[in-house]
């Protein structure tokens, strides 16, 4: 191989290794559901390529509290509160 080549190969290698890559645009969310009597769970994701105003929307479908009543007959009713909370960063 000539001088040539081989300065030409080892230039390309240099070139291609030396791209700077762009990193993703992502965001960490962690979900935490609570419920009445039962261990809190804890849930981390990743969203990436989304625009502020889709990950805002995605905290809010995923943050709410349900409350609901069981009738347990002769014992009365038994609340059950599950919260579910959703926050994101990047």
């Amino acid at each position: 191989m000539t001088a040539m080549k081989k300065l030409f190969i080892l230039l390309f290698i240099i070139f291609l290794f030396s791209c700077e890559k762009e990193a993703p645009d992502c965001w960490t969310c962690k979900i935490i559901t609570e419920q009445t009597g039962e261990e809190t769970t804890e849930f981390i994701t990743m969203k990436c390529n989304i625009s502020n105003e889709d990950i805002i929307l995605f905290e809010n479908d995923n943050t709410y509290t349900v409350i609901e009543k069981r009738d347990m007959g002769a014992w009365g009713t038994f609340t059950i509160i599950t919260t579910k909370t959703t926050k994101c960063f990047k």
